[in-house]
């Protein structure tokens, strides 16, 4: 690796919203200065991080029950004393980019990332501004709201309102809708008086397969 970087974008495979999230912004911001998106998961724990993946989209697909119990019970942890024992080689991949490409500010789509990147600062690399994209709207969990980041940004004005009532600092919360692909940028807006043709709808269907055969 070693060349310096302008902004590294940090996601995570679990749930298409962080990586969604993360290769836009990569997209929009390589046009305007270096930046580089990379999954510490991944790279540092490759077999261990497949076998979360696939538990997780399991879970998420079938039993969306148990996730919403996982997901609550992570609310009441302190991932800033709290190691998770499968995260260590992760942990220890981010640290090793860091200091190899040296980046001016980092972002990340991840909510657990922010806690490995202050430990690392405490580690003796200079710290550089963080910016949390918080993938998630409404409902937020501790994860992302309790996380060391100097910033969150946001999808919704309710989700920036939620935050800031929860404590947070509302010139840190700031709203910026969902990263998009850059080329929406160059579709014309439609005006709140537009008359609208009818139009078809696109409908990404998650159920079982059976259900959507009945629906479609």
């Amino acid at each position: 690796m070693s060349s310096k970087l302008d902004i590294l974008i940090l996601t995570a495979g679990f749930g298409e919203g962080h990586n969604s999230a993360a290769e836009n912004l990569n997209l929009a911001l390589n046009a305007r200065c270096k930046s580089r998106c990379m999954d510490p998961c991944a790279l540092g724990a490759p077999f261990l991080n497949d076998r979360l993946r696939s538990f997780y989209l399991a879970v998420t697909t079938h039993a969306p029950w148990l996730w919403r119990k996982i997901y609550q019970s992570t609310d009441k942890q302190d991932f800033s004393r709290e190691r998770l024992p499968m995260m260590g080689k992760p942990e220890q991949k981010l640290e090793e980019i860091i200091r190899d490409l040296k980046p001016r500010a980092i972002v990340s789509t991840y909510p657990l990332y922010p806690y490995f990147i202050d430990r690392i600062f405490q580690r003796g690399i200079p710290r550089v501004p963080v910016f949390t994209v918080v993938t998630d709207s409404i409902e937020i969990n501790a994860a992302w709201r309790k996380a060391p980041t100097d910033y969150w940004l946001v999808t919704d004005e309710n989700t920036r309102h939620r935050m800031t009532l929860q404590g947070l600092d509302e010139a840190s919360v700031i709203e910026t809708g969902f990263p998009v692909h850059p080329h929406f940028a160059d579709i014309d807006p439609v005006s709140a008086d537009d008359p609208l043709e009818p139009f078809r709808v696109l409908y990404f269907p998650t159920p079982k397969k059976p259900h959507v055969r009945r629906i479609a």
